[in-house]
């Protein structure tokens, strides 16, 4: 069945264009692409467009530097390669001494240099087993602070648009049904685990009561991954289980091969 969709599954010209338009006018700034992007998933599905920002495990460690920021914050800054940036603050129990800071991110880039950000939260710990003194006791705050490297934040990460749109739908129009597409709007850390699992290659389609989260399960959910250098995100487009499903797939795939391209130094725009 869904092979049969995706056979089907066509976008026009004309939309096509639009998309690269109203994406290219933000050059390679990725917030504002996100932002823009979920607006264009809404606008032309006729539903819910979501999207979950990139996640930065995948991304390899190219510089790690530490600037203290107050006597108790210290600004974490990991450079990934191809031009990423992620920080986190990391809260500490006094005032850092230059001369360690110094010491502490020269340990960190001798050992992490060129593991992506995923094995560095996995392997912290085994990697300065032997070192002892203020650095030990410093590399033990960023240790317990290394999930935020790779966590998906839902306020910040997760976006959306389109809200009337799919509740205006027929398939929605009791109270009840709206009521929880509603709520699962407001549970942004539900839809962030829905986001975060489809991470397949490829288009996943998981129709109704296929979806295991029950405010869920009178919707689908359509989803494939972009590539934004070397981090993933996952975008896709909610709406009733009878919706116009090969536009959608093709839409997807169209909108996730487009964010790749957008964001791939190596790739022209005239390629799409």
């Amino acid at each position: 069945y869904v092979n049969s969709i995706m056979k089907s599954a066509k976008l026009s010209g004309r939309e096509k264009r639009v998309i690269v338009h109203k994406l290219t006018e933000f050059s390679k700034d990725i917030d504002q692409i996100v932002e823009k992007s979920t607006t264009v998933l809404s606008e032309i599905s006729n539903q819910l467009g979501v999207i979950l920002s990139p996640r930065f495990n995948r991304g390899k460690l190219n510089k790690i530097n530490l600037v203290s920021i107050s006597d108790d914050k210290l600004l974490v800054i990991l450079d990934i390669k191809s031009g990423l940036v992620k920080t986190i603050i990391v809260e500490i129990d006094s005032k850092v001494p230059q001369s360690l800071l110094e010491t502490t991110t020269q340990l960190l880039n001798e050992r992490l240099h060129g593991l992506s950000v995923g094995e560095l939260q996995k392997s912290l710990n085994e990697r300065f087993r032997d070192v002892d003194g203020e650095s030990k006791k410093l590399l033990g705050a960023i240790e317990r602070n290394a999930n935020k490297l790779v966590n998906v934040d839902p306020e910040g990460d997760f976006h959306f648009s389109g809200v009337k749109k799919v509740i205006s739908q027929p398939d929605f129009e009791s109270k009840e049904k709206i009521g929880k597409i509603l709520e699962l709007l407001d549970r942004k850390d539900v839809l962030v685990k829905i986001m975060s699992e489809q991470d397949e290659e490829g288009v996943s389609i998981v129709i109704g009561d296929e979806n295991k989260e029950a405010l869920m399960q009178n919707c689908s959910l359509i989803t494939t991954t972009y590539q934004y250098k070397d981090a993933f995100g996952t975008l896709g487009v909610i709406g009733p289980t009878r919706m116009q499903y090969s536009k959608v797939i093709a839409l997807v795939d169209f909108m996730a091969e487009t964010l790749t391209y957008l964001t791939t130094d190596s790739v022209s725009i005239d390629r799409l």
